[in-house]
């Protein structure tokens, strides 16, 4: 496990990496933006965004299995931390932050060609949060209405052990 930093990286400075990360993923920096998000899941391994971030890059390199494993795997990870166990700042996103990797994770298994995975995993976002973006992304690949709320759907997260 790496050294903590010091001093601590404060939240601008996360959302920063993450906005550069983002920045080098469009522009095609790929290898960049992959150490950018790999090191952001490293200091934020209970957030969504570093797997988010790793995953787009992968679907823009055409590595789409391997983007699906990521958000796979933070979609595990998420789901077996308890909320308790988190930092306050992540306590109050673990909902929504498990909302996006299930939309995302649905978006990826769909370009997977596994539509019925893929509608579980859509189904499981609109579960957890009934409005906001991973909502409206849910509901655009499903192609239900924007008020409209689907009921619980089995997870495609692995059980925790």
């Amino acid at each position: 496990m790496p050294a903590p930093l010091t001093p601590p990286l404060q939240s601008a400075d996360i959302r920063l990496l993450t906005e550069l990360g983002f920045v080098a993923t469009a522009a095609g920096l790929n290898r960049q933006a992959t150490t950018i998000f790999e090191g952001l899941r490293e200091i934020r391994p209970h957030r969504a965004f570093p797997y988010i971030g790793l995953a787009t890059t992968l679907l823009n390199e055409g590595q789409v299995e391997s983007a699906e494993s990521v958000l796979k795997q933070g979609r595990t990870l998420l789901a077996c931390v308890p909320v308790s166990a988190l930092p306050e700042d992540e306590a109050a996103t673990h909902a929504e932050d498990l909302a996006l990797l299930a939309s995302f994770h649905g978006l990826a298994l769909q370009l997977c060609a596994r539509t019925a995975q893929a509608q579980r995993a859509l189904g499981d976002a609109l579960h957890l949060q009934a409005d906001g973006s991973a909502a409206r992304l849910a509901r655009v690949m499903l192609g239900q209405p924007e008020q409209g709320h689907a009921g619980p759907l089995e997870s495609t997260t692995e059980k925790c052990a």
